[in-house]
């Protein structure tokens, strides 16, 4: 009869499959991209009789549970999904084995399996030697771990039960030398004890190499990010400057009855937000060649717009004066308009609305 195997799968594009003996030991692991089914069952039949598939994760996977099924084994996963540190715990031992995720996932699935049922296995293995019916072992376990027997005395009846007559007959109790039970199984926890310590050893020293190196990125990222915030406040402070000078040179042309001119190259929500934010275009004139989207300063209670006022939408809620009709001069860095022209240019412009509007009224009213 084949020996039993456990089987722990990670499904996906690229497949890991790993199978371990009832006593712990690595029979197969590998990975492959687009892993066939065909593939993975020969690989598993080949190994021997397989009494669990098991994944690393909660629930378990489709394709998990769909190869357990196909394989006529029991399921298992753990009550929650197993994080990477519990993985590494549980692989330390064949860390030089695995190449890849992939395969760390599928063996720690398996290795999950092995730890949960690990004093089942034993016991049930030692019980089997003593009374000479090793050859029932996989079909024992499989009654065991499926509920089909409580116990094992019921999982080796139910199992004898299927063997054929003439089977039945080579098996004979074995005339066992008598071995004290505690020392036996003080061997077996010792040899657990030196397994666990040498698995902790290799996860701490993975540990503090980790940390070595997060230490160091996070120290080169916070230098990074000074220096970036040294640059940003530096640059933000060059800004605030750059207005503060601005609008001192506006107030010094408003002394001087020249208003100061607002110039924007193309009216945009965006880029308008940014210059209002930094020299408030509340009560400002504002110039722009385009009076495309015009209607978008509406937002910002200016005193008035010079600009090519053809085809120029109506629905603005401030003075337009073109461009043909008011004298723009040049003041060093800035444009200027006299206060005087100007007033009069945004009283006509007030005026125009008002007839154009009264117009449209009576057009209404008619």
């Amino acid at each position: 009869m084949k020996r039993p195997v456990i089987v722990g799968f990670d499904p996906g594009t690229t497949a890991g499959l790993a199978i371990i003996d009832t006593n712990g030991q690595l029979l197969f692991l590998s990975s492959k991209k687009e892993m066939k089914r065909n593939e993975i069952l020969r690989n598993i039949m080949a190994r021997g009789k397989p009494i669990i598939i098991s994944a690393d994760r909660n629930p378990l996977p489709h394709n998990v549970e769909k190869l357990a099924s196909t394989l006529g084994c029991r399921p298992f996963y753990p009550i929650r999904s197993l994080s990477s540190l519990e993985k590494i715990k549980l692989v330390g031992g064949f860390s030089d084995k695995i190449k890849n995720d992939h395969e760390r996932d599928a063996l720690a699935a398996a290795l999950g399996v092995y730890k949960h049922y690990a004093s089942l296995f034993l016991k049930t293995k030692r019980e089997l030697e003593r009374i000479g019916l090793i050859k029932l072992h996989s079909s024992v376990l499989e009654k065991l771990i499926t509920n089909e027997a409580e116990n094992i005395e019921e999982a080796i009846e139910m199992s004898q039960e299927k063997i054929p007559k003439m089977e039945k007959e080579k098996i004979t109790p074995k005339i066992e030398v008598a071995v004290p039970k505690n020392v036996a199984l003080l061997e077996e926890e010792l040899k657990r004890k030196k397994m666990d310590i040498e698995i902790l050893k290799k996860y701490n020293e993975d540990l503090k190499k980790r940390i070595e190196h997060n230490d160091k990125e996070l120290k080169i990222s916070l230098e990074k990010k000074s220096d970036g915030n040294v640059e940003r406040l530096k640059g933000e402070i060059r800004k605030k400057n750059e207005t503060i000078k601005l609008l001192r040179d506006y107030r010094q042309h408003e002394i001087k009855d020249l208003m100061p001119v607002i110039e924007i190259k193309n009216i945009k929500k965006d880029e308008t937000d940014v210059l209002h934010n930094a020299i408030d275009l509340t009560n400002r004139i504002v110039y722009a060649k385009n009076s495309e989207n015009a209607q978008i300063l509406n937002d910002y209670n200016i005193r008035a717009l010079i600009t090519n006022t053809e085809n120029m939408s109506k629905k603005i809620n401030f003075p337009a004066i073109d461009i043909k009709d008011i004298s723009i001069q040049q003041s060093n860095e800035y444009k200027v308009v006299a206060e005087k022209e100007l007033e009069e240019n945004v009283t006509r412009s007030k005026k125009t609305g008002i007839v154009e509007w009264l117009e449209t009224y009576k057009k209404r009213k008619i």
